[in-house]
Formats: structure tokens, C-alpha cells, sequence
């Protein structure tokens, strides 16, 4: 599928969708896909959307990683080498 068949198809099943344009359609489609983090959650990956911790990591490689814990009920983010603030 492409980026226009999935709003197409979201626009019939959901038709209040189609006040949003293609083009915000897209927009929208991509600030949730590069901010989504892949966690795994009683045993299920799941994509979580956790506010403010998008905006972390931005090294290559990874300077961090994170995980959900299940006992907790928290997302945690955890530093994998010393991290210099500029």
C-alpha cells in the first residue's frame, strides 16, 4: 500500500478524515513515524508515542536505549555512554 490508498481508505471508513487534506494527511504521517518509539509490553512490540523523549537521541549511533517496564509501568530511557551537553 501507499501513502495515498491508506487515506483513501481511511476517508471511506472514517469520512470525517476527509476534511484533512492529502497533504496534511502526510504531514501528520510523518511526524508520527519518525517520533514513535518500539517497545515490547507484556510480550507485544507496540510503537509508543511518549512526548518529550522524541526529542532525544538525535546521535548517530545511538547514544541511549530504551524499554518499557511492565512491573513499573513506565518507559525509561537510559544513557549508553557519557553524554556531553554543549
Amino acid at each position: 500500500m501507499n501513502l495515498q490508498s491508506d487515506y483513501d481508505s481511511i476517508c471511506e471508513y472514517v469520512p470525517s478524515m476527509s476534511q484533512f487534506s492529502f497533504k496534511q494527511f502526510t504531514w501528520a504521517r510523518a511526524i508520527i513515524t519518525t517520533r514513535n518509539f518500539g517497545a515490547e509490553i507484556i510480550g507485544i512490540k507496540e510503537d509508543l508515542i511518549v512526548p518529550i523523549a522524541d526529542m532525544i537521541n538525535h546521535g548517530r549511533p545511538n547514544n541511549c536505549a530504551w524499554s518499557y517496564d511492565d512491573e513499573q509501568s513506565l518507559f525509561t530511557v537510559t544513557a549508553t555512554e557519557v553524554i556531553w551537553m554543549f
